[in-house]
């Protein structure tokens, strides 16, 4: 949970990249982040948050499968 990255790309061509260090949202273990401004600028911390619906029994936050929304992504 320290920082990662995430690229998209269709083949060698990067449609959007994502990087991110600790202090964003998502860097407590169990938590993920989501993000909460879809069509905002995505490289900005405040474009995203920490997920609160637990979805496992170990307490784990986020929502897998599941759109991001006001209600698990405030």
């Amino acid at each position: 949970n320290g920082g990662d990255r995430i690229t998209l790309t269709v083949g060698s061509t990067t449609i959007d990249e994502v990087v991110w260090s600790a202090g964003w949202p998502g860097a407590t273990d169990g938590t993920s982040m989501c993000l909460k401004a879809p069509y905002g600028d995505n490289s900005m911390p405040g474009a995203w948050s920490n997920s609160v619906g637990t979805f496992s029994t170990s307490g784990d936050l986020g929502s897998p499968g599941v759109a991001s929304s006001a209600t698990n992504c405030p």
